[in-house]
Formats: C-alpha cells, sequence, structure tokens
C-alpha cells in the first residue's frame, strides 16, 4: 500500500532501553506509526539509490493474473498478501473471505505494536481470512520486549491463534522513525542502540512469545537496515528465519531480494502494488493497494518450512 507522505510523528520515546512499565490500556492504531509500505519504499532508495526517482516504487502486480503460475515454473512459487488497518481507510472493502480464487496463499496481519498498541481491524480480518494466516508485531527499539511481546500475545490469543494450524508469528525488524519526512527516515531508534542491546531487545521479546505460544517468531526486515544497525553476520541472524523487503526493480527482476550473507528468506515482500481491489491504480502513488509477497516453494514446502501441519 502506498502513500505520499510528507511528515508521519510517531509515538516513541528517546532515551535507552525502557524499564518494564506498567499496564496501560490498549490504545487502537489510528495514524500513530509509519505504515510498512512506507518504511519498505525508504528501504529501497537506500537499496538501490539508481531508482531513487520512482521512490523505490514496486512493481505492479495485478491478482489473480500474474500470481498463475508458469507451466514450466521451477521452483514453484506461490503469492500471499500482508494487511494493516492502513489498508482500510473510509472502511475499504476487500473480500478477505475469496482470497483463495485471487490466488492469494496466505495472509499475515499487523496485529499490535509497542506495549500498548494494537490494529483495530486485526480481529476483524482474521476472521474473515479462511486460508492460511498469521500475525505480526512492529517491535519498538526503545520499549520494553516482554511487555511488547504481551501485548502481540494477547492480540494472537484472542482470536484463536493456534501454532501449527497458524503461521508463525512475526516480529517487525526495522526502521523505528521518530518521523518519516519526504519519504525519508528522520532518526532510526534503534540506532541509539549498541548491538548487544539491540541482540537483547530482540531476544527478550522472542524467547517471551515462544515460551507463552511454543513456536519460534520469524522476522521480517531489510537487507539495508540489517546492515546499518550491524546485525549482519551475527548468529542470531544466521540461525533466524526471515521475510525480507526489497521493492527495488533490479531485484524484481533478478528474482530474489537483497539479504545478508548467508541468508535464504523464505517471504520475500517484492510490491506495495499488489491489485486486489478495484480501487487500486498501481500507477498511483496516492491508490489503495495492497503489499504483496512472493514465496519460491509450493504451498505444502512452505507450510512444512513454516511449521504448519499438512491438512
Amino acid at each position: 500500500m502506498r502513500y505520499a507522505i510528507a511528515v508521519i510523528a510517531s509515538t516513541f520515546l528517546s532515551g535507552t532501553i525502557a524499564l518494564a512499565e506498567p499496564a496501560k490500556k490498549p490504545i487502537p492504531l489510528t495514524t500513530q506509526d509509519v505504515p510498512r509500505s512506507a518504511l519498505a519504499e525508504f528501504g529501497a532508495q537506500l537499496l538501490e539509490p539508481s531508482e531513487a526517482d520512482t521512490k523505490g516504487v514496486g512493481v505492479p502486480f495485478i491478482f489473480p493474473d500474474d500470481a498463475k503460475p508458469g507451466a514450466d515454473a521451477k521452483p514453484p512459487i506461490i503469492h500471499g498478501i500482508d494487511l494493516s488497518h492502513h489498508n482500510f481507510p473510509k472502511n475499504a472493502k476487500y473480500d478477505l473471505a475469496g482470497l483463495e480464487k485471487r490466488l492469494v496463499a496466505f495472509v499475515y496481519m499487523k496485529a499490535s505494536e509497542g506495549t500498548t498498541y494494537y490494529d483495530p481491524f486485526f480481529k476483524k480480518n482474521w476472521t474473515q481470512v479462511k486460508i492460511l494466516k498469521g500475525g505480526y508485531h512492529f517491535l519498538s527499539a526503545k520499549k520494553d520486549p516482554i511487555e511488547q511481546a504481551n501485548n502481540f500475545i494477547r492480540q494472537l490469543t484472542a482470536v484463536g491463534y493456534k501454532a501449527g494450524r497458524d503461521l508463525p508469528p512475526v516480529l517487525d525488524l526495522e526502521w523505528d522513525c521518530s518521523a518519516v519526512v519526504d519519504g525519508k527516515c528522520v532518526h532510526d531508534y534503534w540506532s541509539d542502540l549498541t548491538l548487544e542491546q539491540i541482540l537483547t531487545q530482540i531476544a527478550r521479546a522472542s524467547n517471551h512469545i515462544k515460551s507463552k505460544l511454543g513456536v519460534e517468531p520469524i522476522y521480517y526486515s531489510n537487507a539495508y537496515w540489517i546492515s546499518s544497525v550491524k546485525l549482519e553476520g551475527t548468529a542470531f541472524v544466521k540461525s533466524a528465519k526471515w521475510w525480507m523487503n526489497d521493492f527495488t526493480k533490479k531485484s524484481y527482476n533478478a528474482g530474489k531480494p537483497r539479504s545478508p550473507a548467508g541468508v535464504t528468506p523464505l517471504l520475500w515482500q517484492f510490491t506495495e502494488n499488489g491489485k486486489l481491489v478495484d480501487s487500486c491504480n498501481p500507477l498511483s502513488l496516492k491508490s489503495l493497494c495492497t503489499d504483496t509477497n512472493r514465496v519460491m516453494m509450493s504451498l505444502d514446502a512452505f507450510k512444512a518450512a513454516m511449521g504448519v501441519a499438512a491438512k
């Protein structure tokens, strides 16, 4: 989903990693968070500066036509989407119950962010989606990781999440911006932390989720961001399961995203220009289109890789 953004202010606090915070009243996300597609567009500009004139806009992708596999496609390819409240301005309507006939194989949905924010469309979306699905949490650099994990877990348990049936939970690791101005992250709060602090923040959230839900999270990120915070080459990056975003046309033409050395991502978010609703015009920066992902394997192989039991 694309946005022409002048300034989007965040609500994150400055300083070092926060101590455990008291429970606060949950707050629905409206305009407090930066759309993930905006961060991916920023990442595309950093990955491929020569494409900066396009603002990192991903290739148009029309469901179901462009999702039809070629007769000789090797390896097999499946496609999925990811959604958040940003996809539903003025209650825009998606036929979420009919995604399978549009050749959408899976859906990830934003569930939460930080310690108190939740996506107000998550529960409704989860109920309507009848195909393989999962939730994700935007991990904030400066908020207590256990409280963040608890926020995520609350949203998942409220919709009846079940490990082994549903896709693994995802922690979104990328630019945690104080603001986005003219499509650029003004200041990334992760840059205020040492590598040890970053790894600790991630590990505490991840371990808590695993202890409560019985499943290891996977991680969404961008190769440029991973390098910028010095995570590349760490044991964590080498051993984790990854979902990479890369909207650049260079990577699309190459058939794979830029990734850290030694990493083969399971999912690739390759465009914010997926057309699922009539109001989407992939050539318009202000149009309502959908973040779209590619998996270079069959649906059964994808389920096995994600720890989902075959039916």
